[in-house]
């Protein structure tokens, strides 16, 4: 991590932590998969691959009839954005600021829903992501270990995997959400 990177972790720490001071934490709770009524799927496409793969996973969701929103950054400049409904959010460089921060009309997207919840598949933290996740109002929040910057609520631990798809990811979270047994 170069020095830059290093000065952008710690500017989004630093709004992280006035954040969570100045407002109060929502009780989550956990939420069994037949009660998810919409969700935010947050992801990184680092080339058309990627892109590709995104389509596969929307794919599961709506055969599960879920109503779902894709918050996706695109982290290659030469990669043409998708067109997908204007619900979805996909965003590049061009969208950010020089900290790493969402510009403020990719921030009002996500924050005018509440979700049920948030299932981020990134094998990674990015800035730009994690400010977005910051910004959500959601039930509840599902996430990997690769990403151990942010507190989600179930974490998959991904370290034993030398690879492993945001297909296979969204496959385990379904699978552990649908034997939450709530009361």
């Amino acid at each position: 991590m170069n020095l830059l990177q290093k000065f952008k972790h710690y500017l989004y720490y630093s709004y992280s932590k006035k954040k969570y001071k100045s407002e109060e934490q929502n009780q989550r709770q956990f939420i069994n998969y037949s009660k998810v009524e919409n969700c935010l799927l947050v992801i990184v496409a680092n080339g058309v691959d990627d892109l590709i793969q995104i389509q596969d996973i929307a794919n599961i969701l709506t055969q599960d009839k879920k109503d779902f929103t894709i918050c996706c950054y695109v982290r290659n400049k030469k990669i043409e954005m998708p067109s997908y409904d204007k619900k979805h959010i996909f965003f590049n460089t061009k969208n950010i600021s020089w900290s790493g921060k969402p510009k403020i009309d990719v921030i009002n997207k996500i924050k005018k829903q509440k979700y049920s919840i948030v299932f981020d598949i990134t094998q990674n933290s990015y800035i730009p992501l994690l400010y977005v996740i910051d910004e959500v109002s959601a039930t509840m929040s599902c996430g990997t270990s690769g990403n151990d910057v942010y507190r989600h609520d179930l974490k998959i631990d991904i370290s034993n995997f030398n690879t492993i798809t945001g297909i296979d990811i969204l496959r385990q979270f379904i699978h552990y959400l649908k034997t939450i047994n709530t009361r």
